[in-house]
């Protein structure tokens, strides 16, 4: 069996893959009835990037997912939970084979694995989500999720509820700003002082919601695949979680093409859901103002990051992101434009 392996720097889930592979692999792939594998490939995908491509004596393929346990969003068990529930739902997604929790003894820690299906399709970028049936499938996709409700946000098959994505985003905003203008010396403190307070004024003068909807939370191309059959298939459910349905509308502007794209993806997505239109026209500056200052405070890090490794031409780039957000950011709290 070959194991390619591109791993490197702190012991993460991918330095046990070796022993695994080799140790206990063909145990767990005969307990599904399936044989060994000829070879091992990293396959990231989505935002999950501990994933492996298993690929089968008898030609067939399979993903193999490693999770760290101490991981806060128990992302193992969510997305076991949540493959199951949106397959009974009707949503196209991989079935998974197998669940389980391995010791990982270099790091003192458990490594939570899962297997599923490997997906064949066409990933969902330029030239593919443009394509009206293939968007209008996306809208209804949001649609869908945006039905399933629930009085309290977060994770409850895991257990765990945290604050609206926007309040969390409002809480932090202070050190958010500091990362931005660590790395944009433009950017004044009176600037800075005029959007946390645009930010809170309007976050508080949003009223509690009743109900929250099962949002994707981060719809982008990266976590989609358009099937043989035309179906799209969801690689990724790590970020599933009830919040409010603007957050998805917001991310999908970002997550795939240009406006002109976005405008005819919320004129497929409120055709479905009308009475979701007013909301989301009344409330919208609060979301995107939230993508804006989260995308230019990451931003602001990583060209802090690079430029710490010698890599100054990558930390220009980010720096150069950093602004276009943070420019953005202010169009939207002068009142000029969202995006």
């Amino acid at each position: 069996m070959k194991l390619f392996r591109l791993f490197g720097g702190r012991r993460r889930p991918g330095d046990f893959m070796e022993s695994f592979a080799a140790k206990l692999l063909p145990q767990v792939l005969a307990s599904i009835g399936r044989p060994p594998a000829a070879k091992i490939e990293l396959f990231p995908h989505g935002r999950h990037r501990s994933v492996y491509r298993l690929v089968l004596g008898d030609g067939g393929q399979l993903v193999l997912r490693t999770y760290l346990s101490d991981e806060p969003e128990q992302r193992a068990l969510s997305h076991w939970h949540l493959n199951g529930f949106l397959a009974k739902k009707g949503f196209c997604v991989p079935t998974i084979h197998f669940r389980g929790v391995f010791p990982f003894t270099r790091r003192g820690d458990d490594v939570h694995v899962t297997i599923e299906d490997f997906v064949e399709g066409e990933p969902v970028g330029a030239g593919v989500c443009d394509r009206p049936a293939i968007r209008h499938q996306m809208a209804e996709i949001l649609h869908l999720f945006h039905n399933e409700v629930a009085p309290r946000q977060g994770k409850p098959w895991v257990g765990s509820e945290a604050p609206e994505l926007v309040l969390r985003m409002a809480e932090k905003a202070p050190v958010l700003f500091e990362r931005i203008r660590a790395q944009l010396p433009e950017v004044t403190s009176q600037q800075a002082a005029q959007c946390l307070k645009w930010i809170r004024e309007n976050v508080a003068r949003r009223p509690v919601p009743s109900a929250y909807e099962l949002i994707y939370g981060g719809f982008d191309r990266h976590d989609l695949l358009v099937t043989p059959q035309g179906r799209i298939a969801l690689i990724d459910t790590g970020s599933i979680a009830y919040d409010v349905f603007e957050t998805d509308l917001v991310d999908a502007r970002w997550g795939f093409l240009d406006q002109a794209w976005f405008e005819g993806f919320c004129a497929d997505y409120f055709s479905l859901a009308p009475f979701r239109r007013e909301r989301y026209e009344r409330y919208a500056p609060i979301f995107f103002a939230r993508f804006y200052l989260n995308t230019a405070a990451g931003r602001a890090v990583r060209a802090r990051k690079n430029m710490e490794k010698g890599k100054r031409d990558v930390a220009e780039h980010f720096r150069a992101e950093s602004r276009r957000f943070w420019n953005l950011l202010l169009s939207v709290v002068e009142g000029r434009s969202l995006s």
